[in-house]
């Protein structure tokens, strides 16, 4: 499962692919700068991770996040939609926006936040482990 994860995450990430019938629009997942999330949680209760990204410019729209994973296992990344546009410009501010989070049963979660690819292409991660007693 984590193979294939990997592998799709990695052919969506270093490509983009229409969604609709708008040739305007494209979907792309990013990377994750940095988390700050609570120390425990509680079962069937949602609780906020405040997640910081960055945008590539200021023709992506941020659009939720991609999540993928196991039981206890989850591993997240940025969605952006691109509106096609010849001018784009660098955007270097850091955003800070909640993922919600909620555990379904008691035990030690590992949340893993897409951070960066190193260079053999290997994608690296923030990882977190979420309480849940």
């Amino acid at each position: 499962m984590k193979k294939i994860f990997l592998l799709a995450f990695s052919v969506l990430a270093l490509s983009s692919c229409s969604v609709s019938d708008d040739p305007g629009t494209e979907f792309f997942a990013s990377t994750i700068e940095d988390v700050t999330m609570p120390a425990k949680f509680k079962v069937d209760s949602t609780s906020q991770i405040m997640v910081r990204y960055q945008r590539p410019t200021d023709c992506h729209i941020f659009n939720g996040f991609f999540s993928d994973g196991s039981q206890f296992t989850r591993n997240y990344a940025v969605r952006f939609v691109k509106m096609t546009d010849n001018n784009c410009q660098a955007d270097e501010t850091v955003y800070e926006i909640p993922l919600n989070f909620t555990p379904a049963a008691s035990g030690t979660y590992l949340l893993r936040f897409w951070n960066s690819r190193d260079a053999n292409g290997v994608d690296t991660y923030i990882e977190r482990e979420a309480i849940v007693p």
